[in-house]
């Protein structure tokens, strides 16, 4: 996502029991251009420092899915690979990975 923080919907930080953290001051500006205000902050379970962790709820109608931001995990030296096709996303941290390159990117 482009999401700066992660965006959780209402209904599964109800479900997966996320934490309220209090009223949220987060404007988002969806797809269609619409400005929606999340309805609260939470946390979220991962195992990575706080500024990571931290989310905005928004209630369902006002997004289709949860959206996890990555710019947070890359800000505190996480690294996300983005796995090919339906095989999804893994963050991990830094000093778990060592990537080797056998040629130069094909965008940078």
């Amino acid at each position: 996502s482009g999401a700066s923080k992660s965006l959780n919907r209402r209904s599964t930080a109800s479900s997966l029991g996320l934490p309220r953290a209090g009223p949220s001051d987060t404007y988002v500006r969806m797809a269609s251009g619409q400005i929606k205000q999340a309805v609260g902050k939470t946390v979220m379970p991962f195992d990575v420092t706080s500024d990571a962790r931290a989310g905005e709820v928004l209630d369902d109608e006002d997004l289709a899915d949860n959206l996890a931001a990555i710019k947070p995990f890359a800000d505190t030296g996480h690294i996300t690979i983005f796995h090919p096709g339906d095989d999804g996303v893994t963050i991990h941290k830094s000093e778990d990975v060592n990537i080797v390159f056998n040629a130069p990117p094909v965008v940078s």
